[in-house]
């Protein structure tokens, strides 16, 4: 038989006068004991036990003593990282990586590490918002940005073996406003993600899986999302002629052509997992085609103004077509939990 793996000391957490040894997996840390507590409550409740602690094996390594916890290395070298490293996890707009957000949304939750958790919980509302208007606006960029706060995501949200986890992460530390969000991009993205969905992943060696409920929520709502797709595409009804500037009134005619077409339809059925990126302004107009290129201004400003008002109804029953709260009662836990400005 294989002898067993022997552990590995983290480096830039093992200090030569630290007082406590902690071990995760196989990596070990060598922190201060009263640091750890005065951060985390939770271990300086576990730590004021007679010795040895719970975790404690009564085993000793250079000199300290060894406490085992059942944390994933992962999550407990961003979250000790976090405590002990200056500077390693800034608060938002401050760019960080989403192993740092989920390993301190996680154990600052766990550990009751209140400042911890905030600047986590701050971090993964910048790249999951609430409104409408600030998830169209927010971007990720990794270098130093220009933007306010208000459009600055500060991890990168985009990895599809992360969004299984991030659901479970939301389930764990009871930030449900961040659910309408990541349902609506596993929707988009059922097709890659399938096999996760149904039969969990793993990320760094942690395992995430979702309940069977949110299962079923990501199912059913995943089909009544491709359905609100065709739903938002009636906005290309045409205005009444009163409306219209041209003097031919051909417009009526050419929006129908164009909403009729099979560019427009094909266009609908190709990203109709993804509603709000369905008429995105940044892919210009060119494929609705001829008619639509003939279209009066005034016409198009109508037709552009019914867009918005979908789209706004869209976002307004995303909760609801996942089973969850209706945004105002999202929007209270969220501001119980960060308050008003994700910047405080």
């Amino acid at each position: 038989m294989d002898a067993p793996l022997e552990p590995h000391r983290v480096a830039e957490l093992w200090f030569d006068d630290g007082n406590i040894v902690l071990q995760a997996g196989r990596a070990q840390y060598k922190v201060y004991r009263g640091i750890l507590a005065r951060q985390a409550s939770v271990f300086g409740d576990m730590l004021a036990f007679p010795q040895p602690a719970p975790g404690a094996s009564g085993d000793k390594v250079d000199g300290c003593p060894l406490v085992q916890l059942q944390d994933a290395e992962v999550d407990i070298t961003a979250f000790l990282t976090a405590i002990f490293v200056p500077f390693s996890f800034r608060p938002f707009p401050a760019l960080t990586t989403v192993d740092m957000v989920i390993g301190c949304a996680r154990l600052g939750h766990k550990y009751n590490a209140p400042i911890i958790r905030r600047l986590a919980l701050t971090h993964l509302t910048s790249a999951l918002r609430t409104t409408l208007a600030e998830s169209d606006a927010t971007c990720y960029e990794e270098d130093k940005s220009e933007r306010g706060p208000s459009a600055v995501a500060s991890w990168d949200c985009a990895w599809d073996d992360h969004l299984i986890a991030l659901v479970q992460l939301a389930r764990e530390i009871d930030a449900p406003w961040l659910l309408p969000s990541l349902f609506y991009l596993i929707a988009g993205k059922l097709d890659s993600i399938a096999g996760q969905l149904v039969n969990g992943t793993v990320i760094h060696g942690a395992p995430a899986r979702l309940h069977p409920g949110d299962q079923e929520r990501v199912l059913r709502g995943a089909s009544r999302q491709q359905q609100a797709a065709w739903t938002l595409a009636e906005f290309m009804t045409p205005a009444p002629p009163s409306v219209c500037h041209k003097d031919t009134g051909m417009c009526p005619l050419r929006i129908m052509r164009t909403a009729t077409s099979a560019p427009f339809r094909d266009h609908v059925h190709r990203h109709s997992q993804v509603p709000l990126s369905l008429f995105d302004e940044r892919l210009g107009d060119d494929w609705y085609g001829a008619d639509w290129q003939a279209v009066c201004q005034t016409c198009k400003a109508h037709l552009h103004g019914e867009l918005k008002a979908a789209r706004g109804a869209f976002w307004d029953s995303l909760p609801e077509l996942y089973g969850l709260p209706p945004w105002e009662e999202l929007e209270e836990l969220k501001r119980a939990a960060i308050g008003d400005d994700l910047l405080v």
